[in-house]
């Protein structure tokens, strides 16, 4: 496996997934600095699940949502 390392990152911007009624937005992820990173950009697309019931009533005081989802990951160039 190969390891990436950590890149701190801010939402660039989203859109809403095909089926947004149960599954969650799409992302776009901008690293905050380029200081010690190599990933400079990260997408989130193809999510499947991940939308919260709408309501807690009923439901245990830790709730599991899963999700499934593909990410992109972009390095700077060397």
């Amino acid at each position: 496996m190969h390891q990436w390392g950590t890149a701190a990152c801010k939402k660039n911007n989203s859109s809403p997934a095909p089926n947004a009624a149960t599954d969650v937005p799409w992302l776009k992820l901008v690293a905050k600095s380029s200081e010690g990173c190599t990933i400079q950009e990260v997408y989130r697309l193809n999510t499947v699940g991940g939308q919260p019931p709408a309501t807690c009533d009923g439901q245990n005081a830790t709730i599991n949502v899963p999700y499934a989802a593909e990410y992109w990951f972009w390095a700077a160039p060397s």
